[in-house]
């Protein structure tokens, strides 16, 4: 069949201000399709969000499929790289991390 995905980037989704939206968006969709994929895009850096303290932070790092982590760089823009921008950026695999 086909996959879906949904998409959550910019502004910034997991900053202080929308990580409870975010959460929520993530859990409604879950519950109601949980074959959907999910990416969320971050100018954060996974390793210094796997030591946040918020509970919401965690709830997205256990329940999305990939991460594409790190700021844009214009001195590391790249527009041949896949779901990217910059070289510094990475696609982080959830399930397999």
């Amino acid at each position: 069949g086909i996959t879906r995905t949904l998409c959550i980037q910019g502004g910034e989704p997991l900053c202080m201000e929308n990580e409870f939206l975010t959460h929520m968006i993530i859990s409604y969709v879950k519950e109601r399709l949980p074959q959907v994929k999910i990416y969320v895009w971050t100018g954060y850096i996974y390793e210094d969000l796997l030591t946040a303290p918020s509970t919401h932070i965690k709830y997205i790092l256990n329940t999305i499929d990939c991460l594409i982590d790190g700021p844009y760089i214009e001195a590391e823009r790249d527009i041949t790289l896949p779901l990217r921008g910059s070289r510094n950026q990475r696609i982080i695999n959830i399930d397999k991390t």
